[in-house]
């Protein structure tokens, strides 16, 4: 497959960053000084080898206990085809100076924020000024993606204008992320910010356009196309109508452009408009060291005099198929519905999947719990005499007539359960179950030689109680 190449270096740094809205990226250089790069990476690379070593020596590796456990040791989370971590300290701190202080940086944040728009006002189309002040920096982490991962799923990072996205290496010779060709000026990206307008009080989702420049946290007055019809909210349509080509037979090789040159060197990347369709070039398996990308993203801040209601970046939540395929379902699901049909009975053939996945996960929890009571049993081990104490417990008891009977009370009875494990038995587990009537708070667990009787269902009383009984 052939690349094409999209750097636009050899135009004038503000003639090029003016076309951001055309390429839907700008090419960042010499960003960050050399030093504070290698001490990222070299902070980065000491968190995945301490990362790799824990999860090489520790047993059952693939137990939902063990994951967590791993996750928060070292702070190293795995994602798509990547592991990722927190930029943090002085490190961050140094970043941020040097970010803030870059010419590209502050201008391209202008452009894409800060410039003068047409906008309607009391039904007429005149210049409108941005508020726009500046950004702060937010999500700072890198990405290390080791020899042999997978290429990324075609996505965007979000449905709408929301942030500058910022992608930097952190070493020579390595692929630049690859992108789709940018068509924003042809389409409509919802904010999924309702505005009313201050001419016929009608609301109406807040255009990208306006979005961009600070409507919804500004005092600026809001005019809709008051003449046209209403435009009824759906932000699940608007996605899957700006972003449908996620679905295309060509999809997978959409992204056929590199985003710079085909070799970055350290310390060049991009601003990113996050709405631009890419994916990180994964790492073949013949290479012989891992990709190292710092990300994070610039969030503009306005003159605010209204409450700060920011649609943020999230980065949990990227615009890729799976997103497309889930709005387009439940739009359809909401159509038969409002029909007076249900699809639920007939979807078991595609959640028969989800349902088997869901079984797996049920079986590690199962072998995790029992994984548990082995370790518990093992760090308190019970001496002889409580092994034979527990199987004279164990051995089943004839039922007994009137106040002492030992039988599990019925459902819906004013009983409290507590199931706790008891002691090792030949190496299987031994549960009591206490069961504590709600009246008079007494326990008929088996260490107990007299118990309540179970449930009155009159009054929800306990037998013993109601005969007058001394528990």
């Amino acid at each position: 497959m052939s690349y094409t190449y999209l750097s636009v270096n050899l135009i004038p740094i503000i003639s090029y960053i003016a076309k951001i809205d055309e390429y839907g990226f700008v090419e960042l250089s010499n960003i960050l000084p050399k030093g504070l790069i290698k001490q990222i990476r070299e902070e980065a690379s000491t968190k995945v080898n301490v990362w790799q070593e824990q999860k090489a020596n520790m047993e059952l590796l693939d137990t939902p206990r063990n994951k967590r456990k791993l996750s928060s040791d070292v702070e190293v989370e795995e994602i798509s085809n990547a592991l990722q971590m927190n930029v943090t300290g002085t490190t961050l701190e140094q970043m941020k100076k040097e970010i803030e202080r870059c010419v590209t940086t502050r201008i391209t944040m202008k452009e894409i924020f800060g410039k003068v728009q047409q906008s309607r006002s009391s039904g007429e189309e005149e210049q409108k000024q941005s508020q726009y002040t500046g950004f702060t920096i937010d999500t700072p982490k890198v990405l290390v993606t080791p020899p042999g991962s997978n290429p990324q799923l075609p996505h965007a990072d979000d449905h709408c204008t929301s942030c500058g996205v910022v992608l930097i290496h952190l070493q020579n010779n390595q692929e630049p992320t690859r992108v789709a060709k940018y068509e924003g000026n042809q389409k409509d990206y919802p904010t999924g910010i309702t505005v009313t307008c201050d001419s016929c009080g009608r609301d109406e989702m807040l255009p990208d356009s306006d979005y961009r420049r600070g409507v919804h946290v500004t005092n600026e007055s809001w005019y809709c196309d008051c003449k046209g019809p209403h435009k009824p909210y759906d932000l699940g349509k608007k996605i899957t109508e700006a972003f449908g080509e996620l679905l295309d037979e060509a999809a997978p090789a959409s992204c056929d452009s590199y985003c710079g040159p085909m070799t970055a060197k350290e310390g060049s990347g991009v601003i990113c408009l996050p709405q631009l369709i890419h994916r990180g070039p994964g790492n073949p398996t013949s290479a012989k060291e891992s990709r190292y990308i710092l990300f994070f993203t610039l969030t503009p801040q306005y003159e605010s005099s209204k409450p700060n209601i920011y649609h943020r970046y999230n980065p949990n939540l990227q615009i890729h198929a799976p997103c497309i395929l889930f709005n387009k379902f439940e739009k359809v699901k909401q159509i038969y519905e409002q029909s007076g049909c249900s699809l639920d009975g007939y979807m078991s053939a595609f959640l028969g999947k989800t349902n088997a996945s869901l079984m797996g996960e049920l079986a590690q929890l199962k072998e995790e719990n029992k994984q548990l009571r082995k370790e518990a049993g093992v760090k308190s081990r019970p001496k002889k005499a409580a092994i034979v104490a527990a199987q004279k417990r164990s051995k089943p008891k004839p039922k007994q007539v009137g106040a002492n009977h030992l039988s599990k009370p019925k459902p819906g009875y004013a009983w409290v359960v507590d199931t706790q494990t008891s002691v090792q038995v030949d190496q299987t587990s031994v549960q009591s179950e206490r069961w504590n009537c709600q009246t008079c708070g007494f326990s008929n667990s088996p260490e107990k030689s007299r118990c309540c009787a179970k449930s009155d269902t009159g009054n929800g009383r306990c037998m013993a109680w109601r005969s007058g009984a001394r528990c």
